[in-house]
């Protein structure tokens, strides 16, 4: 095969790409702390709230990180396209570092200024994930051969998922119910130290020379992108679906105490069985992708959505094993959502032009947490302005509000399979 139309990854020998597959699984892992901290939202919430910050203020500090990805994924490769991968992860590496260590320093800032600190360390953060985001599935690109993606998705995020649950229970254990101030700031800074460790993996990871001195503005990139159908395609469906799922399984927490009137302790464990699904789900992907096409596997995880999803509006306070079903619904979306993460992923490696990988996988990425705030933000209003009817009958039974936008998600799913038959149709 031609030198120059042979992929690098298939020219690097076994023990490379093996080192090159661990080394990035522990960049994962290293970040996993201060992602944890702020996606989980515990810890900085009670930080803020100890540094006499309202619960709005909470709130809103919580929310930035969705919003920064929204907004600056596609700017983030145009960055990296245009100043280098090894650049770009650099330096939103060492910028989150400081986002880190400026919130744990935000007490000796005074009383008044503190939860503003706070807030200032997570917008930085927040700006550093993008550009992070943006590099790290290109270098994933130089190592990785076409049929070890599967495997590796799937390992990786098992390890991360596994991780994440782990320091979740870690973090609250350690912390206890009460913790100091001065807690909280070491907590926070060691977070944040641990990101260098992402960046010191990332360096071990080998670039294709031939990329050397190749610069790409954002809006030919950007062009490039919206001219590549089959990505396109990918992407509305990646909208549709995510704005189909995404906030379904949390309505169904809230449906659980307000309809269902289970305790704390059954919707925790009845949640907690979600993340078993995701784990399992992670930890299976190869297995499934070895033996399935990922036409077939992207179909089959859609209908299992579909089915998870119209499952919840049929369970209702008097029906019989309705938490054993409420676990096995969650568990159930769980695993869909893993694989489709994993799916995901793939396509994001699979679909792009030569050259123009940077730029397609921040479209992808910028259209899943499009669809995501969509379903969220869609699903709030719908309750807040109390649109729908709190209850209605279907003869013998009585339906909620809940259950119609349970419905209602199903039908958004139902029709989203449109849009991923046509999307595999137009992949190569």
């Amino acid at each position: 095969m031609n030198y120059q139309q042979q992929a690098f990854s298939e020219l690097l020998p076994d023990h490379v790409r093996r080192s090159c597959r661990r080394s990035a699984v522990m960049s994962t892992l290293f970040g996993c702390i201060s992602e944890v901290m702020l996606d989980s939202n515990t810890v900085i919430i009670l930080y803020l709230l100890a540094l006499g910050g309202s619960g709005t203020f909470s709130m809103f500090a919580t929310s930035l990180s969705g919003i920064a990805t929204i907004l600056l994924s596609i700017p983030s490769a145009g960055i990296a396209s245009r100043f280098g991968l090894r650049l770009t992860y650099t330096t939103a590496c060492y910028v989150a570092v400081g986002a880190f260590l400026l919130m744990a320093s935000a007490p000796w800032f005074g009383p008044e200024a503190a939860p503003i600190i706070v807030i200032a360390g997570i917008f930085l953060f927040c700006l550093s994930r993008p550009p992070y985001v943006a590099t790290w599935y290109p270098m994933c690109d130089s190592f990785l051969r076409s049929d070890e993606r599967a495997s590796f998705f799937g390992s990786m995020r098992f390890a991360y998922m596994t991780l994440n649950a782990a320091l979740i229970f870690l973090i609250g254990c350690f912390m206890g119910k009460e913790s100091p101030i001065w807690l909280f700031q070491i907590v926070i800074a060691l977070a944040g130290i641990c990101v260098i460790g992402r960046k010191l993996c990332l360096d071990r990871l080998p670039k294709d020379p031939r990329l050397r001195g190749k610069k790409t503005d954002i809006l030919p990139a950007f062009k490039i992108s919206l001219g590549n159908f089959p990505l396109i395609g990918y992407s509305l469906y990646v909208i549709v679906l995510y704005a189909s799922t995404m906030s379904a399984f949390a309505l169904a927490i809230v449906y659980m105490k307000k309809v269902l009137d289970l305790s704390a302790f059954s919707i925790m464990l009845i949640t907690s069985s979600g993340q078993a699904g995701s784990i399992a789900g992670y930890a299976l992907f190869g297995w499934f992708s070895a033996r399935f096409s990922q036409a077939k596997l992207q179909v089959a995880t859609h209908l299992l959505f579909l089915v998870c999803i119209g499952s919840l509006a049929f369970i209702f306070k008097d029906s019989r094993w309705c938490q054993a079903r409420m676990a096995l619904l969650f568990f159930g979306n769980g695993f869909a959502y893993a694989f489709v993460m994993c799916l995901t992923s793939i396509q994001m490696l699979t679909l792009p032009r030569p050259g123009n990988k940077v730029m397609a996988m921040a479209v992808v990425s910028t259209a899943q947490n499009l669809g995501t705030a969509v379903s969220r933000l869609s699903v709030t209003l719908v309750l807040a302005l109390g649109i729908l009817a709190a209850e209605w009958h279907c003869g013998s039974l009585v339906f909620t509000q809940y259950q119609t936008l349970f419905l209602g998600a199903a039908f958004l799913t139902l029709f989203g399979l449109l849009f991923l038959l046509l999307a595999i149709r137009r992949q190569p």
